[in-house]
């Protein structure tokens, strides 16, 4: 690199000479080249020794520079070990760094596991410890709607304590296994006062006068958890309240049953007799004319009943919202009523007592069947319903049902009211769709067998009628009555 950069300022010094302007003018005026050479040689000396004492008077200052120039190596010597210490630790940082990030992500593992463990574990905690004041309010506090909320806590422990009990990680627990103890001995401790508690209840229904579907609504519904509890895990007991609850109910709805008959058939008016078909014979000629046509009556085929006051058609024209007849208030006012609208109204009472009980049933008496309930409360009622109306009657839950059958077919043969039946098979008819409409199930029997003994029944006075008109003997007749034919204005009544 020396040598090149010698012969390139070598090379260069030639290119100035040759187009240095007195070397030019001292080859065009011919001098001699010796002197010129030795011109240039004393310059060259006195610029020599310009630089050297430029040179020597710069002495102090290159003396500076050159120690500074060692100082800055010294320092870049200095600042190259700081580096290459820099860099060595540098790597040593790389190491740290990556044996932090392994520390990092093992620490965070940690954290994440023993925050899952947390979480685990005070949800086992709050799934089976109980507060000492929650065992002394259950065991010991009233029974109203805030114990109930003590007895749901307590079925979610239990249930939580035997759901561990079952887990790999949990079912050998000291914990579980304490726990599961205390939690049975709480666990009788409530079934014990819940028996007690519903037992009272609903012997206090047989209190007189007690209004038993305000109480139902308005008291037992609040204690269904309770029901449910022992139905959960005391069935015994559950079905021990059941029938004590039927056997309660059953007396109180029959005694409102045959107070509520006996009160209607006090209204009840008398519309027709054997006597009472389209066409008799003359030993009964002056009884349908007296009953028919005398004393203002308007007849038994008319829908205008004696008393002038009651049209039978009404009862047909406001099934759906014509309120069951209160007797009391009838005998004040002097009505009368057709065996039609007592027969409605014994039935509409009935069929909403038992859609109300089915519904109060299911919801208290949950996991229980409510058809047996159903059954047990009413089974007498329908005993009864069979004997006092001898129009109604319902699938024979039981043998003692065939003893009544007798009295019911006497009935029906003394019964000879065409147009009442009508109307009753057509009020049958609007009961079966509501409690269709209702999804209660249970007396379709008892409505189908009304149905069908009242169509039967109808069927034969209807014959009778036609039998009695083939039978007439026109000698037989009255001829003293100008009016027209009495067998002809009877029937204008019957077709109307």
């Amino acid at each position: 690199m020396t040598s090149n950069s010698s012969f390139q300022d070598f090379g260069e010094a030639i290119f100035e000479l040759e187009h240095s302007e007195e070397m030019k003018e001292a080859l065009l005026q011919g001098k001699e080249l010796g002197s010129f050479t030795k011109k240039v040689g004393n310059d060259v000396k006195k610029e020599l020794n310009f630089t050297i004492q430029d040179y020597v008077l710069e002495e102090k200052n290159l003396k500076q520079v050159n120690q500074q120039i060692e100082s800055c190596e010294g320092m870049l010597e200095t600042m190259a070990q700081l580096l290459n210490g820099f860099q060595h630790d540098l790597g040593n940082v790389s190491v740290e760094i990556d044996e932090l990030q392994r520390a990092s992500i093992s620490m965070n593992q940690s954290l994440k596991n023993r925050k899952q463990l947390t979480g685990e574990l005070d949800q086992f905690i709050k799934q089976i410890v109980l507060d000492p004041q929650f065992i002394v309010d259950l065991c010991e506090g009233d029974i109203n709607e805030s114990w109930q909320k003590l007895l749901r806590i307590l079925n979610r422990k239990i249930q939580a304590c035997e759901f561990l009990s079952t887990q790999p990680h949990t079912q050998n627990t000291f914990s579980i296994k304490y726990m599961s103890s205390i939690l049975e001995k709480l666990k009788w401790k409530a079934i014990c006062r819940v028996r007690e508690f519903l037992l009272y209840r609903v012997l206090s229904l047989r209190k007189p006068k007690t209004n038993v579907q305000i109480i139902q609504q308005s008291v037992l519904i609040k204690y269904k958890h309770s029901s449910q509890f022992l139905v959960e895990f005391a069935p015994k007991y559950a079905l021990e309240i059941k029938n004590v609850y039927v056997e309660t109910l059953n007396a109180i709805f029959l005694h409102y049953i045959k107070a509520y008959s006996t009160s209607l058939s006090k209204l009840q008016i008398d519309i027709a007799t054997k006597y009472d078909l389209i066409g008799m014979q003359d030993s009964s000629f002056s009884q349908i004319r007296r009953k028919t046509f005398g004393g203002g009556n308007s007849g038994v085929f008319s829908l205008t009943v004696s008393d002038g006051k009651t049209e039978r058609s009404s009862l047909l024209d406001n099934l759906q919202e014509a309120p069951a007849i209160v007797p009391h208030i009838a005998q004040e006012k002097g009505q009368k009523y057709p065996y039609e609208f007592l027969f409605r109204s014994l039935n509409h009472m009935f069929l909403d007592t038992v859609s109300s009980e089915y519904l109060f049933s299911r919801e208290f008496f949950e996991g229980l069947d409510p058809s047996l309930i159903i059954h047990g409360i009413f089974a007498n009622i329908i005993v009864f319903l069979i004997v006092s109306e001898l129009s109604l009657v319902m699938m024979r839950f039981s043998l003692m049902f065939f003893s009544f059958e007798s009295e019911l077919e006497l009935y029906l043969s003394n019964c000879y009211d065409v147009l009442g039946l009508y109307i009753m098979m057509t009020v049958n008819y609007h009961n079966r769709m509501k409690m269709k409409k209702r999804r209660i199930t249970h007396l379709h029997s008892y409505l189908e067998r009304v149905d069908s003994l009242i169509c039967d029944r109808f069927k034969v006075v209807f014959q009778m009628n036609v039998d009695s008109v083939k039978q007439t003997l026109a000698s037989s007749l009255s001829a003293t009555d100008t009016r027209p034919h009495y067998v002809r204005r009877i029937y204008q009544f019957f077709i109307t």
